[in-house]
């Protein structure tokens, strides 16, 4: 993508192309296939984005370019006056942009005690993950599984991600994280 000087993630079909023919055995053996008709390829281009986004920074950057703007969040409280105890568990769902309908998809998520569940795509996918609060409002997760093509291809079993409450009100929280040396936030919304 870098060496084609892509702009765009809608531009990049050439580029996986050139992808899939110089990895073409490599594919087949992956998904014990003989021909490349087997395999779902939408399944294999969420296994490939993740991948990218993963492990390459351009890819990476064109892919948060190509995402539709987030609002701006309001300011938060200061953390002297923020409680989180009331939401180490419970039920949420988040929106996500997804390109290929150019809608918002919803991911429902359900805090345990010590996990961390996250249900895509109307419940077909998931996403399990070991969770351990380091302090009232911050926590970490360990990624154990996913049977979703995207993000079981972009974590690994262990792979950590360090998460820090900056708002709890009555409708929602809202979760700052760092990924790429960026701050995103994103508002999860109860479900009472």
């Amino acid at each position: 993508m870098e060496n084609e000087k892509i702009e765009s993630m809608d531009n990049i079909s050439h580029c996986f192309e050139i992808l899939i023919a110089k990895n073409l055995e490599l594919i087949l053996e992956d998904h014990h296939v003989k021909s490349i008709s087997e395999i779902d390829a939408n399944e294999m281009g969420q296994r490939i984005q993740g991948r990218l986004v993963k492990n390459c920074k351009y890819a990476y950057e064109l892919m948060i370019k190509d995402q539709p703007k987030q609002p701006v969040l309001k300011e938060h409280l200061p953390e002297s006056q923020l409680n989180c105890s009331e939401v180490h568990t419970g039920d949420f769902y988040y929106l996500t942009p997804d390109q290929e309908i150019n809608k918002r998809d919803t991911t429902f998520v359900t805090f345990t005690e010590n996990e961390y569940l996250e249900r895509m795509k109307l419940g077909r996918t998931y996403s399990k993950l070991e969770l351990n609060w380091l302090d009232d409002c911050r926590f970490e997760l360990t990624f154990i599984e996913s049977n979703d093509p995207f993000k079981s291809s972009l974590s690994k079993s262990g792979d950590k991600y360090e998460y820090k409450i900056i708002d709890n009100n009555k409708n929602s929280i809202i979760l700052s994280l760092w990924v790429n040396e960026k701050e995103y936030q994103i508002e999860y919304f109860k479900i009472q």
